[in-house]
């Protein structure tokens, strides 16, 4: 079963959202970790996006919105 897992720079920021097995040999790539994405207790995916930074409590800090105009 494929789920969704975060694709984090060494400062902790999201760069990459991808489906993976969990299993199947992956290499993010230099200074990049893997980890599953956070669900919530119902199982639900939590909101995490490209460019949210995980916090030392665990917590997201989200990008601010880009608006065009």
């Amino acid at each position: 079963m494929e789920n969704r897992y975060l694709i984090l720079d060494q400062s902790n920021t999201v760069v990459n959202i991808i489906i993976y097995d969990g299993v199947s040999e992956y290499n993010p790539g230099e200074g990049l970790t893997i980890e599953s994405y956070p669900l919530e207790q119902d199982g639900s995916y939590s909101y995490v996006t490209i460019g949210s930074t995980r916090n030392i409590d665990g917590s997201w800090t989200h990008p601010e919105p880009v608006v065009s105009e």
